[in-house]
């Protein structure tokens, strides 16, 4: 397994996930998480941030898509 790919029983049940937004959402965050589990003490925050505003709701505009 590459270093980059996550374990297959996740993303098996990361498929299973009927909402196309969160489901891509997970799958990005999954990977991102991945790709960066041997630095020490990991910041992240605006990475989550951007992935948030792509795939998340927002209340005053409605779907941010």
């Amino acid at each position: 397994m590459e270093k980059e790919d996550v374990n297959r029983r996740i993303t098996a049940e990361v498929d299973k996930i009927g909402d196309g937004d969160l489901r891509e959402f997970i799958q990005e965050a999954l990977a991102f998480e991945r790709s960066k589990m041997d630095r020490d003490q990991p910041h992240f925050k605006s990475t989550y941030r951007k992935l948030l505003k792509q795939y998340a709701p927002n209340p005053e505009e409605g779907d941010s898509k």
